[in-house]
């Protein structure tokens, strides 16, 4: 028994050894340049004296490529569905592209380019045909065979400097640009005529430029730190100023958004821009995020991400960063909603990329237990991008929309089956919400659509037929809440800072009054709604909880709640509507927030149990307001079932994607949520006493499982509530452990708390200790062999 003990320690350290290297050259890596398309599920991205790393999940995992050598890299840029992937390098001062999205790599060598000067940088267009590569002493390089053949030009006559470059869409338009005299050039022709553009206004010296998908929208970085932009193909141009820097990056989506990197600059600020290409008054959001030397932005603006001592991503604008994981292709969630239906017996949470997971429980309340993947059908190119869920008012129908594929998917037999009902529409639609009561579902288009209008559609046969509202080609519905027999339907827009209601089934909508508040540079972000429609409340990025009723169209903003614009996530209303809890984004004091008066005194929730550091995504509560979830970003949902506003506990529910191996998923235990999280000499020694930790408790499992233990205890911590009992084997299903209400739990947290604090497991170890007939259960289970005792971290 000792023997085997040993070897199995032997063995868990060695494999620690092994995960911690990968992890600290991973975490640590020096990544250089990053690039991002369309929706952002595929990315790509380089590590200066190291490989080209791809995504083929919105950034939740990133696997290192062998195609190319260790090369000092210098940009890196793709086609719109990432399988062309070109970048430059300063080791041997080439241009390598990949039509395979990142396995194999061949170089490029441009007519008439300098063999011994960097490609500084680089535009692809959709197809990956069109090729643009500028190079500091030869000037424009260009190809429109993916590579094969290339032609050149130096319309400025000047060898040095060259430094930026863009493609449209389509690969006609073009620019490039340089420092020392050489300003902005554009082709409107496919490159064979250039001209130059506004030096009078912008100067000659661009460090940096970046052009939206149809190439109307430009943006250029001048040497001396001034960004101008230009909403009309560079005809006239808009100067904006911001802190004093001599370096940065820009990125632009589609439609035009635009994000500013600084490279030198006293502090972490990242500036966003939605709407200076569609409005006379622009309004830029500021963001403290990660120091980086480049930024990305998907196609449709939802992905941001900043490549430095790792890769940093942010799904809001820059509201939120976290540092993204390197290998175990998708071991991380990343919970976008969550809900529950009236007697707390359902819940159902989606991930962008694993899917939608349901707990169902018919008799129990205290639901939540255990969590299975729904049995949806895999997209086959893999495009899934899950963004909300909705449970009917007795959790009978339940619905999930797709913005990635356009699905909008349906069970009505507690996820037995399901289907993909998403209406006919006239463009490629990405779903953004969805609410159900009964049979009606009503679902939101997002503004990367590419219908004509972004509508808001309404089925009261449960999809079999669908009709439109349309609410404008420039709306980006985010949120979408429906009463009993769909009375009142409500809506928010992110993009234009509005809020709609419908009284009539949603024949029609009119646009609610937020007290006459600018609100055009909100983001409007979620909704909650009584059983009744009597009680609505909205919340919104950089303001307030604002709540509103039925038959009245003035909303009133609850601002003394924190006593300042806040950025507020999500917020949820009980069935009678006298119940209502709000979350922030913000990592710090209070993120919940409880209204037991529908909303017009609110108070923070103490003794939650919830960490101080987590960014809430989204935020649930059953009809009854017995039942409320939350989950956090990245990785945990947690569970509550009290009533009040009394000291109110939430435990974390352990869920493991069965596809993949388990691994910690909370920030700071072996991933940095910030890039102020601990630094990688603290993880490695974590992770060293967690293993010897581990280890210890396998043997103690070994050496005690024979003995049909009668009494196991545990204190301290809040991983799951404190096990007061073992069972004995009942029917020969294995030793049962049942905590101190008497509930059985799928997993037995043990805590080995290295920081002393209240907080998750730190680390933890889930362990099923299973004897007496062989039962399938978790993955690995063959069926035909009694189990082994069995751990998994969580």
């Amino acid at each position: 028994m000792l023997r085997t003990a040993a070897v199995i320690i032997a063995a868990l350290c060695a494999g620690a050894r092994h995960a911690a290297a990968e992890d600290e050259e991973c975490l640590a890596a020096s990544f250089e340049s990053i690039t991002a398309r369309a929706r952002g599920r595929k990315l790509a991205a380089v590590v200066r004296r190291g490989n080209v790393w791809t995504s083929e999940d919105y950034g939740v995992s990133w696997t290192e490529g062998t195609g190319t050598e260790r090369y000092n890299w210098i940009t890196i840029e793709s086609s719109r569905d990432a399988d062309t992937i070109i970048a430059s390098e300063a080791s041997r001062h080439r241009v390598w592209m990949s039509n395979d999205g990142g396995d194999t790599f061949k170089y490029l060598q441009p007519t008439d380019a300098s063999e011994r000067s960097n490609y500084n940088a680089l535009g692809v267009s959709d197809d990956g045909r069109t090729v643009l590569a500028v190079q500091w002493n030869s000037g424009i390089h260009y190809s429109h065979d993916a590579g094969n053949t290339w032609e050149s030009a130096n319309p400025a006559n000047i060898t040095t400097r060259w430094e930026a470059a863009a493609v449209n869409g389509k690969g006609n338009i073009m620019l490039a640009g340089g420092t020392k005299g050489i300003g902005l050039w554009m082709s409107t022709d496919a490159g064979e005529r250039w001209s130059q553009v506004a030096v009078n206004v912008i100067g000659d010296s661009i460090a940096a430029a970046v052009m939206s998908r149809l190439g109307d929208s430009i943006a250029v970085l001048t040497g001396d730190g001034i960004v101008w932009t230009s909403k009309d193909s560079g005809a006239t141009w808009d100067r904006h100023d911001f802190e004093t820097f001599k370096l940065g990056k820009l990125t632009m989506a589609d439609a035009g958004q635009l994000a500013v990197l600084p490279r030198e600059s006293e502090d972490n600020s990242i500036w966003y821009s939605a709407n200076w290409m569609i409005s006379e008054i622009v309004t830029w959001e500021e963001s403290s995020g990660p120091k980086g030397r480049d930024i990305a932005m998907s196609g449709n603006s939802h992905n941001m991400l900043v490549a430095g001592t790792g890769i940093y991503q942010t799904a809001n604008h820059g509201r939120d960063w976290y540092r993204m994981a390197c290998e175990q292709p998708g071991s991380v969630f990343q919970w976008r909603s969550v809900v529950v239906d009236h007697d707390g017996h359902r819940i159902a949470a989606v991930d962008a990329s694993k899917g939608v997971w349901l707990s169902l429980n018919q008799n129990n309340k205290h639901t939540g237990e255990t969590f299975e993947k729904a049995k949806i059908e895999e997209d086959p190119i893999g495009n899934r991008f899950w963004t909300d869920v909705a449970i009917s008012h007795r959790g009978e129908v339940i619905a999930a929309v797709d913005r990635g594929a356009g699905g909008v998917w349906i069970t009505e037999d507690l996820g037995e089956t399901w289907e993909d009902k998403a209406p006919a529409t006239n463009g490629s639609t990405a779903w953004s919400a969805v609410a159900i009561d009964g049979k009606t579902i009503v679902v939101t288009t997002a503004k990367d659509s590419d219908a004509e209008e972004q509508d808001i559609w309404i089925t009261h046969d449960t999809g079999d037929t669908w009709k439109p509202w349309a609410g404008g080609k420039e709306v980006d519905w985010t949120d979408v809440q429906v009463s009993k027999q769909s009375s009142v339907i409500v809506a928010c827009d992110g993009h234009a800072g509005k809020l709609w209601k419908s009284t009539d089934r949603g024949e029609n909508f009119a646009e609610q009054n937020t007290e006459s508040e600018s609100t055009s540079g909100w983001g409007w972000e979620r909704i909650g709604m009584d059983r009744n429609g009597d009680h609505i409340a909205a919340v919104a990025s950089h303001s307030y909880v604002w709540v509103g009723s039925k038959g009245d169209a003035d909303w009133q903003p609850k601002r003394a709640i924190t006593g300042k614009r806040e950025l507020w996530r999500s917020v949820a209303v009980s069935g009678d509507g006298s119940h209502m809890l709000a979350v922030r984004s913000e990592g710090n004091d209070g993120n919940i927030w409880v209204s037991e008066n529908s909303g017009e005194d609110w108070a923070k929730l103490e003794g939650t149990g919830l960490p101080d550091t987590a960014n809430f995504n989204d935020v649930a509560i059953s009809g009854d307001g017995f039942t409320h979830v939350v989950v956090t970003s990245p990785g945990s949902l947690w569970l509550s079932h009290e009533k009040g506003q009394q000291v109110r506990r939430f435990r974390r529910v352990a869920i493991t994607d069965p596809s993949v191996p388990a691994e910690p998923d909370w920030p700071g235990q072996d991933r940095e949520a910030t890039p102020e999280g601990r630094s990688d000499e603290d993880g490695g020694l974590i992770a060293g006493v967690t293993i010897v930790a581990v280890a210890a408790v396998f043997v103690a499992i070994l050496v005690l499982a024979q003995r049909r233990w009668s009494l196991f205890s545990r204190g301290g911590g809040d991983g799951g509530g404190k096990f007061s009992t073992l069972s004995t084997p009942r029917g020969g299903d294995g030793h049962h452990i049942v905590d101190q209400d008497g509930q059985i739990p799928g997993e037995m947290l043990v805590d080995v708390d290295l920081s002393g604090g209240v907080g998750p497991p730190s680390p933890g170890v889930a362990m099923n200790v299973l004897g007496g007939e062989p039962r399938r259960r978790n993955r690995g289970d063959s069926g035909d062999n009694p189990r082994e005792p069995t751990m998994h971290m969580v």
